[in-house]
């Protein structure tokens, strides 16, 4: 899990205009910003707690009860605030207030906090609870047979595999404000921006052994599934016939290829898009053959053979300091993107009003054009559009579902 909290230095305080009790600060270690309370100056240490964290329900936390509280969560979810003056990413406390004297300045403290990382349901791996065998069960129960269950549990019976991070990354893009210093270190370089989607992640392959196209996986985030189980990722794997054009392709072409991207529909985040029915986009193509991810205008042609949309690319070959300059101008270029349920990248009239006639997307992703990720090539980063993560998707959806009957979408 990334680190959802850490000691952080406070850099730099300044006042809120209307606000007596609380100021704004940065810090050295990563390029948030976030409001503090009077008691701390710049100097001292504090603990950074990142929006998307869960906080467990412990006395030191109830003071978050009333704004954070999340009965379904059991927890206390930190979410960012916006005001006329300042992005507030997280949740800033003393060392003293959070419990954790002594420890110093970059220490991940996120398992000592007990924090869990907020996932929406849709995102977490679809899997049924399973059921075992009475022998199965009777071999878990026993610390000499357990070994005999757990290789049953991770055979071809059981259909669910780890995800196979030893062919392609995890796709979890990590947020600029935590990369400090990219936007300097890049900023010749040329690089393309996508919008983000609101989703969940899937990857699909037919695993490259031997110089053939062996089983063919469907994964979710964390997990892998060679056996179809009705989910809803192979459900839209089988819809879209993902395997016969990927083991169609190597015939072609000799790529072997791993396709990742993002999964929309009605079973999956409220249905924010108001689509008719669950299907993918492509954010990332990678030929298992040479270990090279494909640049952008191969994965483009390739989106475009296999019939599936890539991801609304917003530019492409600009260099990075002509659009993200520094932090501040890439969360306000993250905030520039809009929606419609009949266009997913759509660009508003005058007269049109944000939340009433449009939608913000969700945020972008910057990647370089010759973005490698598994050979540490090139740079990629999310920026998070703030507004859009202080609201809930049912308000979203609520908006998209009223423009939808408007446009007919």
């Amino acid at each position: 899990m990334r680190t959802l909290a850490s000691i952080v230095t406070i850099e730099k305080c300044w006042n809120l205009e209307g606000k007596d009790r609380v100021q704004g600060c940065s810090f050295v270690e990563n390029s948030y910003e976030a409001m503090i309370g009077k008691d701390l100056r710049e100097g001292d240490l504090a603990v950074f707690i990142q929006e998307g964290a869960i906080l467990p329900v412990e006395p030191r936390w109830e003071f978050l009860r009333k704004r954070c509280f999340r009965e379904d969560l059991n927890g206390f979810l930190i979410k960012p605030q916006k005001f006329s003056s300042i992005k507030s990413w997280g949740l800033t406390v003393s060392l003293t207030d959070a419990g954790l004297e002594g420890y110093k300045a970059g220490d991940d403290v996120t398992s000592l906090l007990k924090i869990k990382k907020y996932e929406p349901r849709e995102d977490a791996s679809p899997v049924k609870e399973e059921k075992y065998p009475k022998f199965i069960k009777f071999c878990f129960k026993h610390k000499l047979t357990r070994w005999i269950a757990f290789i049953w549990r991770n055979s071809k019976k059981s259909g669910s595999y780890e995800f196979p991070s030893y062919i392609i990354s995890k796709s979890d893009e990590t947020s600029v404000q935590n990369l400090k210093g990219v936007l300097e270190e890049y900023k010749e370089e040329p690089v393309y921006v996508t919008a983000k989607i609101e989703g969940q992640s899937f990857t699909a392959l037919c695993e490259y052994k031997h110089n053939k196209a062996k089983k063919f996986y469907v994964c979710s985030r964390n997990k892998a599934y060679k056996k179809d189980d009705n989910s809803i990722f192979w459900k839209v794997a089988k819809d879209l016939d993902i395997e016969n054009k990927l083991r169609k392709h190597f015939k072609e072409t000799g790529q072997c290829l791993v396709i990742q991207g993002e999964q929309v529909g009605p079973e999956i985040q409220s249905n924010v898009y108001n689509l008719p029915k669950n299907t993918w986009y492509i954010y990332t193509i990678k030929d298992q053959v040479t270990g090279k991810q494909l640049p952008l205008d191969e994965a483009l042609k390739v989106s475009l053979k296999f019939g599936i949309p890539f991801v609304p690319v917003i530019c492409q070959n600009t260099k990075l300091k002509e659009i993200m300059p520094d932090v501040k101008s890439a969360e306000s270029y993250a905030e520039k993107y809009f929606w419609k349920p009949d266009s997913i990248l759509y660009m508003p009239s005058k007269e049109e009003k944000l939340w009433q006639d449009y939608l913000q997307h969700e945020g972008v992703v910057v990647r370089s054009m010759n973005y490698d990720k598994d050979s540490g090539i090139g740079c990629s980063f999310k920026v998070k559009n703030l507004e859009y993560q202080e609201k809930s998707l049912k308000s979203i959806f609520d908006v998209a579902y009223k423009l939808s009957l408007k446009t007919g979408a």
